[in-house]
């Protein structure tokens, strides 16, 4: 086992040098370890700053900015900003806030549940019963339940994000999703953007003066700007 440390994740590499290095690192988790990287629960915060920063920083500079040689990294803890993009010659690029929207405790049980089983209904509802496993509802809910629940992760991420006093005139908010209904519902990604932009709208989050930009990285490789 490769024993790494999330000061590694600061080092500035080209968007190429960080898909290898992502590549790598799943590469070189050998099977005792697979569980705690799988659940984000390494030493040193490596595991969880790798899935829920610099892996989506990663996907997101490589769709984003295909052709470009820039340079990526996660800025020092304490910083206003999670990560940069910044050009060969140290000009920046993008000052980028990243969050999460769908890892929460269902999605918690549900990877829980893939590894102590072997399989897991990324659709269902999860609840861990007084034995300690952990069970599943197997029904689709209906389609519009479905797009709110994932729209509504997503609001609540970037609400909690714009409220945070902390933050201003930053270039991108990075939301970053695990979609559970990509599969399953047609047009799946089109429905979403736009219960999202009309959500965004209503609650008027576009016109807050903390983010210019806002998107969502799916770990499908999927990007949207909202």
């Amino acid at each position: 086992m490769v024993k790494y440390s999330k000061d590694i994740l600061r080092e500035k590499r080209t968007i190429n040098e960080a898909k290898l290095f992502c590549d790598n690192i799943f590469d070189s988790i050998d099977e005792n370890e697979w569980q705690k990287f799988f659940l984000k629960k390494g030493k040193d915060r490596f595991y969880k700053d790798f899935w829920d920063e610099y892996y989506p920083l990663s996907i997101y500079s490589s769709l984003k900015y295909p052709r470009e040689n820039y340079l990526i990294f996660l800025c020092e803890d304490g910083s206003k900003t999670d990560a940069e993009i910044i050009t060969s010659d140290n000009h920046y690029v993008e000052r980028i806030q990243i969050t999460t929207a769908s890892f929460d405790y269902n999605n918690a049980l549900k990877n829980e549940k893939l590894l102590k089983d072997g399989y897991s209904i990324g659709v269902g509802k999860f609840k861990r019963e007084k034995n300690n496993s952990i069970s599943q509802s197997r029904g689709l809910r209906s389609e519009e339940t479905a797009l709110n629940e994932e729209c509504n992760q997503i609001i609540n991420a970037i609400t909690k994000k714009i409220k945070n006093d902390t933050y201003e005139n930053i270039d991108v908010l990075l939301v970053a999703t695990e979609s559970r209904f990509n599969n399953v519902i047609e047009n799946y990604y089109k429905k979403l953007k736009n219960l999202l932009a009309t959500q965004l709208i209503d609650k008027a989050i576009l016109l807050n003066n903390k983010f210019k930009e806002i998107y969502l990285i799916d770990f499908s490789n999927k990007l949207i700007k909202l």
